[in-house]
C-alpha cells in the first residue's frame, strides 16, 4: 500500500463509508482524500460510520466506531441481548445471506493476497440448516468481576439487576478479568442454556465463591457444556479450586431436576493453578 495520503492524528473524526471486509473483524474504509483506515467495531459494508482515528500506521489508519449514521441495507436485528459486548459472535448485525458471502470473500481473498492463487476456485459457501442453536459445546467462565454496563456504572450495589461480584458467561475482547453475565447464548442448544440458568441460581444463592484471578481464591472457575449431536448425550463439566462432595451431590440433583433425562454426564474437574 502507498502511504496515507492525508495526514490524520489520535483522536481525528471522520465520517466515511464502509467499502470491505478484512480478517481480524476488521472493515475498510477509504476517505475521498484516498486514505485508507482498518475499522474496528460491528459494522457492515455500506454503513456510513463516524469513526475515531486511533492508531497512523506506514500506509493506512486504525479507526474504532463511534456511531453508525446510516446503516447499509444488509444489516438487520441481532437475535442476542449481549451482542457488541460479548467476545463472541461477531457477525449477527448481518443477515446470514450477507455473512456467507462475506465469509467466502475473506477465504478467496485470503488465498489471492496471502497464497497468491490467481482466481482460486473457492466453492459457494453451504448454509447451514440452524442458524442459531447449532454449537455442541461452549466453555464459559466464573468471575468475581461482572462487566458492567455503561448505565451501571454509577449505580450501587443496591440498585444493580445482578451482582458486581459474580458472573457466569463470556470474557468480552480485552477484559482478562471480566466477565458478562449471559442470560441467554442463542448459538447455543435449549439444554445448555437450561444448564447454564440453573447452574448460575444455584451457586448464587448459596453465595459460593467465585475464583479470583488476582488473589488466586475462590471456588468456581469455568463451565463446559457439551452435546454429542449423534446421541444427544449432554455432559456438563464443572472446573473447581477444590474438591466439595456434598455440594456437587447437590447440584447434581439440581440439575436432574431441570433437565431430567437429558442429562448423561456430570464431571467436576479440580485444578489448583
Amino acid at each position: 500500500m502507498p502511504a496515507p495520503q492525508s495526514q490524520y492524528r489520535r483522536g481525528d473524526r471522520l465520517v466515511v463509508t464502509i467499502v470491505d471486509v478484512a480478517e481480524k473483524n476488521r472493515c475498510v474504509a477509504k476517505t475521498d482524500e484516498g486514505a485508507v483506515l482498518f475499522v474496528e467495531g460491528m459494522v457492515a459494508i455500506g454503513d456510513v460510520v463516524d469513526v475515531e482515528v486511533r492508531k497512523r500506521k506506514r500506509s493506512y489508519y486504525e479507526a474504532t466506531v463511534v456511531e453508525v449514521i446510516t446503516p447499509a441495507a444488509t444489516r438487520t436485528q441481532p437475535a442476542c441481548a449481549h451482542f457488541g459486548i460479548c467476545g463472541g459472535c461477531k457477525w449477527q448485525h448481518v443477515g446470514y445471506p450477507e455473512q456467507l458471502r462475506l465469509k467466502q470473500k475473506l477465504v478467496t481473498d485470503a488465498l489471492e493476497r496471502i497464497g497468491h492463487f490467481p482466481q482460486p476456485p473457492v466453492e459457494p459457501v453451504l448454509p447451514s440448516e440452524r442458524v442459531y442453536g447449532y454449537r455442541n459445546k461452549v466453555d464459559l467462565d466464573f468471575s468475581n468481576e461482572r462487566f458492567l454496563l455503561a448505565e451501571e456504572l454509577n449505580l450501587t450495589d443496591a440498585e444493580l439487576p445482578k451482582p458486581r461480584d459474580f458472573a457466569l458467561g463470556f470474557h468480552r475482547s480485552g477484559f482478562f478479568r471480566k466477565v458478562i453475565d449471559i442470560d441467554q447464548c442463542h448459538i447455543a442448544s435449549e439444554v445448555m442454556n437450561e444448564a447454564l440458568d440453573c447452574t448460575r441460581g444455584f451457586f448464587q444463592n448459596r453465595g459460593t465463591s467465585v475464583y479470583s484471578t488476582v488473589d488466586h481464591t475462590g471456588f468456581l472457575r469455568n463451565l463446559v457444556l457439551r452435546t454429542a449431536e449423534a446421541t444427544q448425550q449432554f455432559m456438563v463439566y464443572l472446573v473447581t479450586s477444590s474438591r466439595d462432595e456434598a455440594l456437587m451431590g447437590s447440584y447434581r440433583e439440581a440439575l436432574l431436576d431441570s433437565l431430567g433425562d437429558r442429562l448423561t454426564t456430570l464431571v467436576n474437574g479440580v485444578t489448583e493453578r
